[in-house]
């Protein structure tokens, strides 16, 4: 195991504690002593952690799929919703209602729009596009919103954290530290 690797266990170990012990309730619990183990063992991650392995990937493959809109390649809303929506679980599932009624239909149907344009600065114009060339073109709305960044950036707090609070209001096990971990 690589020292980043047992540096970031430790620190999930160390944020599940703390949102352990923040979650009491007063002196009507008995808080056990910690026990922090000498090793960890990661030959079950990959099994404790497969639906967590899996919505990442399922992340990284609508975002790359997104990313396409920037080199100008048409975007297709319906191909993008049935990305989100595949696996099980699958993103909406896993995040929050709140950012899934903005993604779906909102936003991936905005940024398919988007693709098939050239954006211009100023008053607002179309439907958006690409702005720029080369791996300095970004794909903005016809406000000038990023929404490939809105999109990735807003799973991380939706998807992965929204999951990783509900893995830590759990009974904290191994398995949910691999999975925690994971994500």
């Amino acid at each position: 195991m690589k020292g980043s690797q047992v540096t970031n266990l430790w620190f999930t170990l160390l944020l599940s504690v703390l949102v352990y012990l923040s979650s009491c309730k007063g002196n009507e619990e008995q808080i056990p002593a910690l026990s922090i183990p000498s090793f960890y063992d990661s030959t079950s991650f990959k099994a404790n952690a497969t639906t967590q392995l899996a919505v990442l990937a399922q992340l990284k493959t609508l975002v790359d799929e997104v990313k396409k809109g920037r080199k100008g390649d048409a975007l297709v809303g319906s191909n993008l919703k049935t990305l989100y929506e595949a696996g099980n679980p699958n993103l909406p599932t896993v995040g929050t209602s709140y950012f899934n009624q903005k993604i779906n239909p909102v936003w991936l149907d905005e940024i398919a729009k988007a693709s098939t344009g050239i954006y211009t600065p100023g008053p607002p114009m179309g439907e958006g596009g690409v702005f720029g060339t080369g791996s300095s073109a970004y794909l903005f709305d016809e406000n000038g919103l990023e929404i490939e960044q809105l999109i990735e950036k807003g799973q991380f707090g939706s998807v992965i954290y929204n999951h990783a609070n509900d893995l830590l209001n759990g009974k904290i096990t191994i398995q949910t530290v691999d999975q925690v971990l994971a994500i």
